[in-house]
């Protein structure tokens, strides 16, 4: 799970979000950069198909460099924390913010933090 964990991003909370429902989830996010030092990135070439899907079913789909990932996921609203689980694996990310077709993650390791952006895929395959 540690590929997994470097996509997904574990964010600090921001006050005054809307309340969030597993729903607003339920779609397929594209990757569509990274947020480093207020500073923007596009991903790496070899980057730039990966995505996270998650279905209402409460497992998700995910690729990362052409490396396909498959668990199950559940979102905790009251800590505002995504928990992902692969097989034996498990993390939990915060979720920073997430709108119709935004969603922003934040990683955190050995002291830095990165945020991950997704964008809602319009064709939702």
């Amino acid at each position: 799970m540690n590929r997994l964990s470097v996509f997904i991003i574990v964010l600090a909370i921001s006050p005054g979000l809307r309340a969030q429902s597993t729903t607003d989830f339920v779609k397929r996010w594209n990757i569509e950069g990274y947020i480093y030092l207020g500073m923007t990135f596009s991903p790496e070439e070899k980057e730039q198909d990966d995505y996270i899907r998650f279905f209402e079913d409460g497992t998700f789909l995910s690729m990362e460099e052409s490396k396909v990932e498959e668990g199950s996921w559940e979102w905790k609203a009251d800590e505002r924390s995504l928990y992902f689980r692969e097989g034996t694996e498990f993390i939990s990310v915060k979720v920073d913010k997430v709108k119709a077709d935004e969603l922003i993650l934040l990683l955190e390791e050995d002291g830095e933090s990165i945020k991950v952006k997704y964008k809602a895929a319009t064709d939702n395959k």
